[in-house]
C-alpha cells in the first residue's frame, strides 16, 4: 500500500535530488507526493503555533516525511520546522514516520553510516565515561562528534533516543529514525518501500523528543 509522503529539502541546494527521486518513484510507484511549499511563517510565532500550523495546513495527511540531507540542509529553518512539526500529534493529524537520506555531495558521505548498535555503544561509553558533564556541554559535543555531523539536530537528539514501546516492539538496537544514503535507494527502490513502511508502522509506538527549541533564523 503506498504512503502518503511529504519531501523535505532545501530548495536551493538539493531540489535536482527531489526531481531524481519522484522520477524514481514514477517509474517503481513507491509512495504518493503530498509535498508543498511551507511559504513564509512568522517567526514570532511560537514553537507550538508553528507546529500546528505546518502539521494541518501544510504536512496535511502525510504520514512519512523523507528528509534530503544535503550540505546546508540542518542550517535551515524551515527544514528544522518540518520536521519538527512531522514529530507531533494535532486534532487533525498524526505524527509522521521519519527517513533521512544522506544526500552524495554532503560531509555525511565521507563517514561511514555507523550501524545504530555500534553508535549506541560509543554513545554510552562516553556518557558513562564523562557523565559529570552530561547534562551540559559534553552531551551536545558527543552526540554531534559520534551522530552524524550533517545530521539536522532535530533528527541527531531522536537517533537514539530511548522508547520503551518502540523497542520493546522492533529491538533495542534499532533505531526510530533510519538513515540512509541516497544512492541507495535510487539503486535499490524497494530499500525505500521497506523503509517507508517500517517508519509508517513503527509511529504508532515512537515518542519523539520535541524539546528543541524551533530554529528562529538560518544558520
Amino acid at each position: 500500500m503506498k504512503r502518503n509522503v511529504f519531501i523535505s529539502f532545501y530548495h536551493n541546494d538539493d531540489a535536482h535530488y527531489k526531481h531524481k527521486l519522484l522520477t524514481m518513484n514514477e517509474r517503481h510507484d513507491i509512495f504518493i507526493d503530498m509535498s508543498v511549499d511551507t511559504g513564509d511563517i512568522p517567526d514570532e510565532w511560537d514553537d507550538e503555533k508553528i507546529r500546528t500550523t505546518i502539521r494541518d495546513n501544510y504536512l496535511k495527511q502525510s504520514s512519512v516525511t523523507i528528509v534530503l540531507v544535503g550540505r546546508n540542509t540542518k542550517y535551515r529553518k524551515h527544514v528544522d520546522w518540518e520536521i519538527g512539526s512531522s514529530m507531533i500529534d494535532t486534532e487533525n493529524n498524526r505524527r509522521s514516520g521519519i527517513i533521512a537520506l544522506i544526500l552524495p555531495d554532503t560531509i555525511c558521505k565521507d563517514n561511514k553510516l555507523i550501524p545504530t548498535k555500534e553508535l549506541r555503544r560509543l554513545y554510552d561509553y562516553y556518557k558513562n565515561s564523562y557523565s559529570n558533564n552530561w547534562q551540559g556541554g559534553w552531551r551536545n559535543e558527543v552526540t554531534m562528534n559520534l551522530s552524524y555531523p550533517c545530521l539536522p539536530m532535530r533528527i541527531r537528539e531522536n537517533l537514539l533516543k530511548e522508547n520503551e514501546l518502540f523497542h520493546e516492539k522492533y529491538g533495542a538496537e534499532e533505531s526510530i529514525v533510519p538513515v540512509i544514503p541516497f544512492e541507495d535507494v535510487i539503486e535499490y527502490p524497494n530499500l525505500l518501500r521497506e523503509a517507508i513502511d517500517y517508519v509508517y508502522e513503527a509511529r504508532n509506538v515512537i515518542k519523539y523528543d520535541t524539546s528543541i527549541p524551533f530554529k528562529r533564523r538560518n544558520g
